[in-house]
């Protein structure tokens, strides 16, 4: 889906996205176009009176809308309808968890010097990306951004990412078989390393880090005079039943505890008619309608 030369590797991030792109982000499902300015930011940034950042990963940064349509330019769009000049500015990243989130944010406070910070949460998937990115580091291989170092079969490599980039109905075939259980439990027999001990220990361990994150976001924000909010993500596996609500539940608990203002995207979604219609049917993340309904409910519940 992303194309050569999307990534830049960045010795403190791991990786960032590529200063100055312009190309179509297309699958069967979408076909948007993926612009970035001379910073690698999905935006067009002006100066204006209310600055807010909101950091991520491809949620935030919209996978599959286009720029105009993520939940934070319907925010900056619904708060300049009260005359004040806003700007939200979209730091969402493919595949980072929340200490590339902070550590992101830390590079960009003094900057940009934000009232609010917004951060989108995707919970499995950041506390697993977290426990990632403390214990492995990323290379390019061809233009196209790999965990660990570059495979020695290349060829191999080279195969793989052009089916993951070029061959829509392989990517839906995988991301389908993966969710059935008898699959998904023959995959893991087939690595001799997998413990499901060992699996939760993974998602301990990238607890332990993410609570932290949350954490030190919190005191940043503070620091800097700023208000704090999160946007817990939830994946589409929740709403179909696939995966169970527990870890959502303990996390929205550790922030409410946390006294940290929480919008409930779960919630918000089960009380709809139809809640997996704002989701790709394929590829998971949010639809235009999605994002649209979340920046509704941040500026009711935070801003109006």
């Amino acid at each position: 889906m992303y194309a050569k030369d999307s990534w830049i590797l960045d010795d403190e991030l791991g990786y960032r996205l590529a200063d100055n792109l312009d190309y179509p982000l297309q699958t069967q499902e979408f076909n948007v176009r993926l612009t970035t300015n001379e910073d690698g930011i999905r935006d067009e940034i002006q100066e204006k009176y209310y600055t807010i950042l909101a950091i991520g990963d491809s949620f935030t940064m919209g996978v599959g809308v286009e720029s105009n349509e993520t939940y934070a330019h319907h925010l900056e769009t619904f708060i300049a309808q009260d005359n004040i000049a806003t700007e939200v500015i979209n730091l969402g990243v493919p595949g980072y968890g929340t200490v590339q989130e902070q550590l992101y944010l830390q590079r960009m406070i003094s900057r940009f010097q934000p009232e609010t910070i917004i951060l989108g949460l995707l919970i499995d998937n950041d506390i697993r990306n977290d426990a990632i990115f403390a214990t492995t580091h990323y290379s390019l291989v061809d233009g196209y951004l790999v965990q660990g170092d570059p495979p020695k079969n290349t060829l191999i490599q080279r195969i793989r990412v052009f089916l993951n980039t070029h061959v829509y109905t392989w990517v839906w075939l995988k991301r389908t078989l993966v969710q059935i259980d008898f699959i998904r439990n023959f995959r893991r027999s087939l690595n001799k390393n997998f413990d499901p001990a060992n699996d939760n220990a993974l998602l301990t361990f990238g607890w332990n880090i993410t609570q932290q994150t949350l954490l030190n976001i919190k005191h940043i924000a503070e620091t800097h005079h700023a208000n704090f909010i999160v946007v817990l993500i939830p994946e589409k596996n929740i709403l179909e039943h696939k995966t169970p609500k527990e870890t959502y539940t303990f996390v929205h608990a550790f922030l409410q505890n946390n006294s940290i203002p929480t919008l409930d995207a779960l919630t918000l979604f089960e009380n709809t008619p139809d809640p997996l219609s704002y989701y790709f049917e394929i590829d998971g993340h949010w639809n235009a309608k999605a994002h649209k309904l979340v920046a509704e409910h941040l500026y009711s519940s935070f801003f109006s």
